[in-house]
């Protein structure tokens, strides 16, 4: 404590472990993308009918945003271990963008089609876990983590 502001002094130059967790977690998803797209073009991934349309049907434009969601998410995370503010912003644009490629695939391809419950669940769970790591960085800023 210091006595002179009755505040908790906190050492910012160790890392939390969720803020460890989040970006060890953020850095093997971003690989995991890039290898994804890699394994499916060169047939090491099988696909049922309904994911081969998919995935032929995929443009520019979806693999644009599929690099910028990725490329946002990333950024958000190495700004959370580098325990910047902007990582706050940078997660409202993580979870923004997100909605937005949702919406853009409903709206172009048989994204529906594709979807099976377990995609449904992928897609809430990773949606609240971008929320909530929003909400952990907002208290770490108000702890004074975050410069």
């Amino acid at each position: 404590m210091d006595a002179e502001n009755n505040k908790e002094v906190i050492d910012t130059s160790k890392r939390p472990k969720w803020v460890w967790a989040i970006t060890i977690w953020y850095a093997f998803s971003f690989l995991s993308v890039i290898y994804s797209f890699y394994a499916i073009n060169i047939g090491q991934i099988p696909l049922n009918e309904v994911q081969k349309e998919y995935f032929a049907n995929v443009g520019v434009i979806d693999m644009v945003i599929t690099f910028i969601s990725s490329l946002l998410a990333i950024t958000a995370a190495i700004t959370l271990f580098m325990l910047k503010k902007i990582t706050i912003k940078l997660w409202v644009a993580v979870f923004s963008f997100a909605i937005f490629a949702h919406l853009y695939s409903i709206l172009t391809s048989n994204y529906l089609e594709v979807l099976d419950e377990a995609g449904v669940f992928g897609i809430i769970f990773g949606t609240t876990i971008i929320v909530l790591i929003y909400f952990y960085a907002k208290r770490l800023n108000a702890r004074g983590y975050l410069s």
